[in-house]
């Protein structure tokens, strides 16, 4: 599934270039099977960094006033967001090309788009 992800994020950009879009484009995209999930930060064509992600992981979502992060039980679960939600150190930037990589039972992980 993950080759399939990058696969289908090059094929984007080759759709891009052939069809000589020249503006610059975000592919902040999600997929899911239902046991994995993947999310790219990726970018064409820009004069910076990509559209934000931030990724939480290991933790527990409880809402309230503040909503706040607590440890999850056995690495827990993920959130992922285009900007943290709300205030907590458990939110890190997710650093540009890169996918965030969550399995069913094996928390989330950052690999390079590329690779």
């Amino acid at each position: 599934l993950l080759d399939a992800f990058r696969k289908t994020l090059a094929f984007l950009e080759d759709i891009l270039r052939d069809s000589r879009v020249t503006e610059p484009s975000s592919l902040n995209l999600a997929l899911t099977d239902g046991a994995t999930t993947m999310v790219s930060r990726h970018g064409l064509g820009l004069a910076g960094p990509p559209l934000a992600l931030h990724v939480a992981r290991g933790v527990r979502y409880l809402p309230g006033r503040p909503p706040r992060f607590e440890p999850a039980a056995g690495g827990g679960g993920v959130l992922v967001a285009s900007e943290p939600l709300f205030a907590d150190p458990a939110w890190e930037e997710v650093p540009p090309d890169r996918i965030v990589l969550v399995r069913q039972g094996s928390g989330a992980t950052l690999v390079e788009l590329g690779s």
